[in-house]
């Protein structure tokens, strides 16, 4: 299981209630509250949940987009996806989707101009060999 060293959360009840952090503090996990008001503290946060929300959500069938004005004609025929049927979608993605696009602030130092997936840029540091002593390409 892979389990992160620290999660930075916002004001949310959810996220600062004693079962959260209890659960938190007995997985060694740190929890780090971001301060009231600074979104930009949490930008990477609100970052993923608008990728998700604008490459993902939206082309799942009955998504009523950020309101219920924007259902399509027949919302509750199509919502026939289980939770745990959603999760498998939402891992595809995330694996194929998300991790597979190329984002402008990953780049390998051998090769700058070129941007990397997270998929590319996982593996590009084992698959280049660097001499030792050497300052750069």
């Amino acid at each position: 299981m892979i389990t992160p060293q620290t999660i930075l959360v916002g004001q949310g009840k959810v996220f600062i209630s004693s079962s959260f952090i209890a659960a938190c503090e007995s997985l060694g996990i740190c929890v780090q509250p971001a301060p009231p008001g600074n979104g930009p503290a949490k930008e990477h946060v609100e970052r993923t949940f608008s990728s998700i929300n604008t490459l993902f959500v939206q082309h799942v069938a009955a998504c009523t987009g950020s309101h219920t004005g924007e259902r399509g004609k027949d919302a509750e025929g199509e919502a026939v996806r289980t939770s745990a049927r959603l999760d498998d979608l939402l891992q595809e993605w995330i694996i194929w989707g998300r991790q597979a696009r190329e984002h402008d602030g990953l780049r390998h130092p051998v090769t700058p101009r070129c941007a990397l997936s997270p998929k590319d840029g996982g593996g590009a540091g084992r698959r280049v060999r660097v001499r030792p002593g050497a300052t750069g390409p």
